[in-house]
């Protein structure tokens, strides 16, 4: 009788223990979630009620960037408004934001309520640990490097204009993910599946069309049409070789264009493992995945850091914390991706 009432503590402290651990990470990751809105409005005010920011956003910029495939690109040939050209970004991202709480299976509030299935049931939630994890790596892999004399440099260590600054790292992820990311790996799906025979004659032009589109919007609807084996039912094991090649590839030139735009060395490793997180987005949830963790690495710290000067009493300790809180989440959840690779592996063996 002792035994069994020894047995049933256990049980209860281990529920406990349990569900201790869930409301931590629905609390962290709710509280995570309210810092890339407050973000977005702190561009938003940065850039459009600051003189600074207003004077900026009336100029016209040209010679910006386009990335078609890999590094074949082009530059935009004609002039465009600078505050245009940032309300169009920042109402992308926003929206990205906004899909990425509705989904792709649940929306944020149900995924919170059960930690254990809304890391694939909503991006939101899942959204605080990759990007965390890509925070993480790329400081620890380039604070390393730098301890043992490999540089990473910084092409806009000259820039002196802040709002210039901000609209370059508010132009990038969304310029950049659909060069490097989306149209690459949207072509090698398409090529792999016609090859396999997976489009067929009876589907007609309607279903085609719409499966094309996905291969570039979500690789893994686009599975789902063709009856492939997708990462949702079956795992991080039905990515096939090819596509293991695909991301590999993608993320390694992802690192070398970096040195190619004028970063140091040290920066081809860092941007490679966060390619990696990137492309693995991409392919599990679509486009707006890894958009918005780019997005995470530079429009929102940017606009946090900018925006300090205006509310500086509440904004300074915030990033404070939250640079804190946001290594310790990422560094954890690597810990835990190592941890679970090396028990599965064991598992089989």
């Amino acid at each position: 009788m002792e035994m069994e009432n020894d047995t049933s503590k256990d049980g209860d402290i281990f529920f406990t223990l349990k569900k201790s651990v869930f409301i931590l990470i629905s609390a962290i990751v709710i509280f995570e979630a309210f810092t890339y809105f407050l973000a977005s409005a702190l561009g938003f005010v940065v850039y459009f009620s600051t003189p600074g920011g207003l004077d900026f956003s009336k100029q016209q910029i040209s010679g910006l960037p386009i990335y078609l495939f890999f590094l074949f690109g082009a530059s935009i040939p004609f002039p465009i408004n600078v505050g245009d050209l940032f309300l169009t970004l920042w109402l992308v991202y926003l929206i990205c934001l906004i899909v990425a709480y509705l989904g792709p299976e649940s929306g944020f509030r149900k995924a919170v309520q059960n930690p254990l299935k809304g890391f694939l049931s909503n991006y939101l939630f899942a959204f605080t640990f990759l990007a965390n994890a890509a925070l993480f790596v790329s400081v620890a892999i380039l604070s390393l490097q730098e301890s043992q004399g490999i540089p990473t440099g910084d092409p806009f260590a000259t820039e002196s204009n802040p709002y210039r600054l901000f609209l370059i790292l508010s132009y990038s992820p969304l310029v950049e993910e659909l060069g490097f990311r989306m149209i690459p790996l949207g072509v090698m799906f398409l090529a792999v599946f016609y090859l396999n025979h997976r489009f067929k004659a009876d589907q007609g032009v309607t279903f085609k069309l719409k499966t094309i589109l996905l291969s570039f919007v979500n690789p893994e609807s686009m599975k789902e049409r063709l009856g492939v084996r997708t990462i949702h039912r079956n795992g991080l094991g039905s990515i096939a070789g090819v596509e293991w090649i695909g991301i590999i590839a993608t993320s390694a030139i992802f690192g070398i264009a970096h040195y190619i735009g004028g970063w140091g060395i040290g920066k081809i490793t860092a941007t490679f493992v966060v390619g990696l997180i990137l492309a693995l987005s991409y392919i599990i949830y679509g486009i707006y995945a890894p958009i918005l963790i780019h997005w995470y690495l530079n429009f929102y710290w940017a606009a946090l850091y900018l925006s300090t000067s205006l509310y500086p009493t509440v904004l300074s300790p915030l990033n404070n914390y939250l640079e804190f809180i946001s290594l310790g989440i990422g560094a954890t959840f690597c810990v835990y991706v190592v941890v679970e690779a090396f028990r599965r592996i064991w598992k089989k063996e």
